[in-house]
């Protein structure tokens, strides 16, 4: 995919290929523009297939046959001002639009017949007040809509999302093709057995329900497979939800009745995601054909029963997630052996060794110990990442040798002699005071090293097997004398350089770096000869003026970027 963007020049000012460095390249283009004037995009597009159109800032007028036929996509980040009946090609088959206060002044007779998916985020549509005029769409989201549901909607819908909605709805208006349906807001109409078509697979349910509770298991759907709860209000009664709902995402409670029974929730049920919400969970209410459970970030139940020691968590998770800080010591044979991945991003309780199941191979974790030893750590584990709050001694051996990718959040605040991180270890991301305290593993492939102050490399920190490394600096930026060439492997080929607040001089980038990227901030002079050869794709940032890299006629890097840009003394 390669993405265009213009000013309001007519000029083309970036490429950025996404394919992979040696794959064939197929051009297929998208054109994104940040335009303050008119601008005769059809004749800047006249030799390009133009699949998608991005506008970055609010447009000037443009007229029927300005944008281009072919293009199936319009993207307004920023609003519409104004909107004229014509001016959409008869290709379009995708319209987005971000936030305008003044909502869109915009009919049927803007839209093209072959429109297929119309997305109003947060917006009201003032031209219109009845959906069934909308007889071509098949994805419909409007932010605000403030008309009745009284006639019959397009067949041709599939989804409908109305995001604020609190007005009634008919008998029979939804058709019966309708598979996701969701009203946000303060809903608080009358819903009736029927109403909700036979077609529905997915359900945003919100407002309060309190006044036809009895009958909402005749009024939702047998046909549901997922329901969110958008501000429920309500508590959650047995026999509610159908029998055949797999996931719940997220499920909001009554505040006054955070209540969930036993026989609450479906049996077929497999992932539930609780809102940020008191909740009080019973013993077995959770079913135990649920695999993926997000608790509440209030969470604070023992696992284990006091009573007759079993657990309250269902006995086939294998994904987990404590959102916040849990309170309460996990005790052994808690947590279900079958589990795989496991949050347990803020935890200031000790953990015994053997406590987490030997299933797990993906774990975000925390624990309030003075030293991290063996088996805390199951072996199974692969991917680890310590959270932002981890400053817990890491003895050599307690991280098995299964382990391929490890992450700190956070600096971490002791040393790592030899033995510390796995032999096996292949993708690291870590920040700490002394990099003389640290000692890579020969296996590491690709290393995120964020500098403190003015830290610097040193000839041998960086391992042999080194493929890719991306450099960050926290407070002043990177220090001038950490890119020196003996500092890196040979076996380096990608480089990424973050914070770099000073210009490049020749002999700073090792000559075995084919990729290189100066990261987000980077504003200084470029010496086409401080390149190496070897590179061959350099990523510039954000706006960076082409006029600053002093390029030759000889030179053949693709320059790649979000936005480059670069004008004549005419501005031009």
């Amino acid at each position: 995919m390669s993405i265009y963007r213009v000013t309001d020049t007519d000029v083309l000012q970036f490429i950025q290929f996404k394919n992979s460095i040696d794959s064939e390249i197929t051009l297929k283009f998208d054109l994104t523009l940040e335009v303050e004037s008119n601008l005769l995009i059809r004749d800047l597009t006249q030799h390009l297939d133009v699949k998608k159109i991005s506008f970055l800032s609010l447009y000037s007028l443009y007229n029927k046959g300005d944008l281009p036929e072919g293009v199936e996509t319009l993207d307004f980040n920023c609003g519409v001002n104004p909107f004229p009946v014509g001016m959409v090609p008869s290709s379009v088959k995708h319209i987005y639009f971000a936030s305008n206060e003044s909502g869109i002044d915009m009919g049927k007779d803007h839209l093209p017949a072959g429109l297929r998916v119309l997305s109003v985020y947060d917006l009201s549509v003032n031209g219109i007040t009845s959906l069934n005029e909308l007889r071509f769409l098949k994805v419909l989201n409007i932010g605000l809509f403030e008309h009745p549901l009284d006639t019959p909607l397009p067949s041709t819908l599939e989804e409908v999302s109305l995001y604020r909605f609190n007005q009634p709805i008919a008998q029979g208006v939804l058709p019966q093709g309708l598979k996701s349906f969701s009203f946000g807001g303060d809903f608080n109409r009358q819903l009736c057995p029927g109403m909700l078509p036979d077609s529905l697979t997915e359900l945003g349910l919100s407002g309060k329900v309190e006044t036809y509770k009895d009958q909402l298991d005749q009024i939702l759907p047998k046909s549901l497979l997922k329901i969110h709860f958008q501000y429920f209000l309500s508590p959650l009664y047995i026999g509610f939800l159908p029998e055949g709902v797999e996931t719940i995402h997220p499920l909001y409670l009554h505040v006054n009745n955070p209540e969930i029974l036993v026989g609450a929730l479906p049996h077929k049920l497999k992932t539930l995601v609780f809102g940020n919400q008191r909740c009080l969970l019973h013993k077995n209410a959770i079913p135990a054909s649920v695999t993926h459970l997000s608790l509440s970030p209030t969470f604070n139940r023992e696992l284990i029963d006091g009573q007759d020691g079993q657990r309250l968590l269902p006995p086939n998770l294998t994904h987990l997630v404590f959102p916040g800080e849990y309170k309460k010591q996990i005790p052994r044979n808690s947590l279900p052996n079958t589990l795989k991945h496991l949050s347990l991003s803020v935890y200031k309780q000790p953990i015994e060794p053997n406590v987490l199941p030997s299933s797990i191979h993906t774990l975000n974790f925390d624990c309030a110990l003075p030293a991290l030893t063996a088996n805390i750590i199951p072996p199974s584990v692969q991917k680890i990442a310590f959270s932002v709050e981890f400053a817990t001694y890491i003895e050599p051996g307690a991280l098995s040798s299964n382990i391929t990718e490890i992450s700190f959040v956070n600096v971490y605040p002791h040393p790592m002699p030899h033995g510390v991180l796995p032999p096996t270890l292949k993708k690291l991301r870590i920040s700490c005071p002394h990099l003389a305290d640290i000692v890579l593993p020969n296996s590491l492939t690709n290393l995120t090293l964020e500098l403190i102050k003015d830290q610097t490399l040193h000839q041998g920190f960086l391992p042999p097997s080194l493929t890719a490394l991306s450099l960050c600096a926290m407070g002043s930026g990177l220090n001038p004398s950490t890119l020196k060439k003996e500092y890196f492997p040979p076996t380096l080929k990608c480089l990424k350089l973050s914070q770099i607040q000073f210009a490049l001089q020749v002999d700073m980038i090792p000559p075995t770096v084919r990729s290189l990227d100066l990261g987000l901030w980077y504003d200084k002079s470029i010496n086409i000869h401080s390149i190496p050869p070897s590179v061959k794709f350099l990523y510039l940032p954000q706006d960076y003026d082409l006029k600053k890299l002093s390029l030759q006629s000889t030179t053949t890097i693709p320059i790649l970027g979000q936005c480059l840009y670069s004008k004549d003394d005419s501005n031009k």
